[in-house]
């Protein structure tokens, strides 16, 4: 794979240049903060071409400094506040990044969603997604999904969000039949085991 902050220049074959697909990924944590998935994450977009990945995500403190360390890639941070007096209390958080994501979607011309996980990010995607009229990508790591089982409300969400992506993505065979547990199976399940470096 070619590393997006040193990328190497495509082969001269006399073909049209064709432009690398502009993602949008959507994630509602991201590095500086420290997790496995957000390391895959960024081991995986790092990896793109310069200027293709667009990184919608958390603001934290001292983020400034990272981002400026990945020109590569374009890292948008914003306010992900959860109003705990309001029902549901991530009601303002919700339309706030459906509006971002539609904005940015619709101004860099994106061909694709990327979603971290099926709440709030997929949740989001798949809205999107339909009227932006683009396709959507989302990933699928076990815990989010025994988590939702737990609540009525978030296990209504994982048919369609899982159901309704161009493709899933999914960690582990582990994770891969607990969606299917769910009704959600078919050919745009595909295994990724994560890697970093």
């Amino acid at each position: 794979m070619v590393n997006a902050e040193s990328p190497q220049a495509p082969p001269a074959t006399g073909d049209p240049v064709r432009r690398p697909p502009r993602i949008l990924f959507i994630s509602d944590i991201y590095l500086p903060q420290v997790g496995g998935s957000i390391t895959w994450f960024h081991n995986v977009y790092t990896r793109f071409y310069p200027g293709s990945v667009t990184i919608l995500t958390k603001s934290y403190p001292d983020d400034a400094q990272f981002d400026a360390q990945h020109p590569g890639i374009d890292i948008r941070r914003r306010s992900l506040t959860r109003y705990w007096f309001m029902r549901p209390h991530s009601l303002v958080m919700y339309w706030k990044l459906l509006l971002w994501t539609l904005w940015l979607g619709g101004r860099q011309k994106i061909d694709v969603i990327h979603a971290g996980k099926n709440l709030p990010e997929a949740f989001i995607a798949r809205w999107a997604a339909r009227i932006l009229r683009k396709p959507y990508v989302v990933y699928a790591h076990g815990e989010e999904i025994t988590l939702s089982c737990q609540h009525s409300l978030h296990q209504a969400t994982l048919k369609p969000v899982y159901g309704d992506a161009a493709a899933v993505i999914v960690n582990s065979n582990f994770t891969q039949q607990l969606l299917r547990e769910n009704g959600i199976c078919g050919t745009h399940l595909r295994r990724i085991s994560p890697g970093v470096n």
